[in-house]
């Protein structure tokens, strides 16, 4: 069954009819989908539930099961039910349900809470000691009796030189480096020539060098 040209079908027909029996406004263009918009149409009470089951049909061929929209077609068609607007079966109730149970978990978790709970678990850098001990140490190194001492300059160059040559994890790879150097931009201030995330960063606005002045 092509879900699509029945959905189309159904709303043509409902465009060019009158008709004397219940009916309610459905966008043609799902809001869920194309957000609020004019182009509607009067469907009966029945054609309109059938118009979000057709809905969901065709999210999901287009998008997946997983797909960016298939959550709001499917809860359109749980309000409609919970309204009494349509009338469904135990086992179409079922099927949708857990669609939309599962679709909504991985949207908004990435898993189960369970799969979730085990990854964060097995991923906590803080269950090695090693680094739960350098953490305490540079807390307490950098508060003292309540006051915040910022990082001195001995302490970034030590930073910087840690960074530099092999020490780089992106040292020597070619394709990070065209990429960062590939649009370089010179700062109006201090003339600098940089990258771009380092203009941006750094220079212009935030550029703590005065410019030359000639008298």
């Amino acid at each position: 069954m092509n879900h699509l040209s029945a959905y189309i079908a159904l709303c043509r027909r409902a465009e060019l009819r009158e008709t004397r029996a219940t009916t309610e406004k459905h966008h043609v263009f799902p809001k869920f989908r194309f957000g609020d918009n004019g182009f509607t149409v009067d469907l009966t009470l029945r054609e309109h539930f059938i118009a979000h089951l057709l809905l969901v049909k065709i999210m999901e061929k287009r998008y997946g099961s997983k797909g960016p929209y298939i959550l709001g077609a499917l809860r359109a068609v749980f309000i409609m039910s919970i309204n009494g607007k349509g009338k469904t079966t135990s086992r179409l109730y079922e099927a949708f349900r857990k669609k939309y149970v599962d679709n909504l978990r991985g949207k908004a978790w990435g898993g189960s809470t369970e799969e979730k709970s085990l990854r964060m678990t097995k991923n906590n850098p803080m269950k090695i000691l090693a680094t739960r001990k350098r953490v305490a140490a540079t807390i307490k190194n950098h508060w003292a009796n309540g006051v915040y001492k910022p990082f001195t300059a001995e302490r970034n160059e030590r930073v910087r030189q840690s960074k530099l040559g092999v020490l780089n994890p992106m040292y020597g790879n070619k394709q990070a480096a065209d990429h960062l150097n590939k649009s370089n931009s010179r700062c109006s201030k201090c003339g600098m020539v940089t990258t771009k995330g380092n203009w941006k960063r750094w220079h212009e606005e935030e550029c703590h060098v005065q410019p030359k002045v000639s008298l």
